[in-house]
């Protein structure tokens, strides 16, 4: 397991997720309304906000530390717990998790390789790589598998090396619209991807200690083959069309 950098470069601020606040989350799923949310709001910012800033605080510092080109801080990282309701069948107004994600620049929203955590009783996780990312930035990155497949099918073997594998579910049937057959299988059902992206489940308890971020660590350093052939892909895009 990688080894947190030395304390003279990074001081712990995170000790965990109290069980105070995964019983909040327990019990939302049960009162999910803003009148129950208002009178339980301390609670949620005590046991569940604060301590996920403390988290991408230590995940930035280790990431930095380990040159995994990840960071993030309290303002661009967290998810709102908030749901956007507008066009949504769903009208319950609050998600029953705590997330955030770190990426190259900070910013959850950023079209980067991402890193994310997750918090749920009974359903923890992290997930790194491409999202269903944006039409341009997903082509970008197909055009890649084709011009470059070497670099693509190192990566797989990377991941499969420490037992992780990319998701397929979703996956489209027919290759995408502009692109012909490889005459390779797997680089086809590369192609067919609507994401690039790995899961690591993790147990809730994982997430009660300090412990919880060199396995984090771990995770990221396992999957950085991923996210460095994406955002390549997308360095190599922005290149070809800037200005002369």
């Amino acid at each position: 397991m990688a080894k947190p950098p030395p304390a003279t470069r990074f001081t712990p601020v995170f000790s965990g997720f109290p069980q105070e606040g995964f019983a909040f989350l327990q019990e939302l799923r049960e009162n999910n309304s803003k009148d129950w949310f208002d009178q339980h709001r301390h609670t949620y910012k005590k046991a569940l906000r604060q301590p996920l800033c403390r988290l991408v605080e230590d995940l930035a510092a280790v990431f930095d530390a380990e040159r995994l080109q990840l960071t993030g801080d309290t303002k661009r990282s967290l998810f709102r717990i908030n749901r956007d309701v507008r066009f949504a069948k769903n009208k319950l107004p609050y998600n029953c998790h705590v997330s955030a994600a770190l990426s190259r620049s900070g910013s959850r929203k950023d079209g980067s390789g991402k890193f994310y955590i997750h918090i749920e009783p009974d359903n923890c996780f992290a997930a790194t790589g491409f999202f269903q990312p944006e039409m341009r930035n997903i082509t970008a990155m197909r055009e890649d598998i084709i011009d470059d497949p070497k670099t693509i099918l190192k990566t797989v073997k990377t991941l499969k090396k420490h037992g992780h594998q990319l998701e397929t579910g979703g996956s489209l049937k027919r290759l995408p619209r502009g692109f012909d057959s490889t005459e390779d299988e797997q680089l086809d059902n590369l192609l067919k991807l609507k994401s690039f992206i790995v899961f690591q489940p993790l147990e809730e308890q994982a997430f009660h200690s300090d412990a919880v971020v060199p396995r984090l660590l771990k995770f990221a350093i396992e999957t950085q083959a991923l996210r460095a052939f994406g955002n390549a892909a997308l360095d190599l895009r922005d290149a070809n069309e800037a200005p002369n």
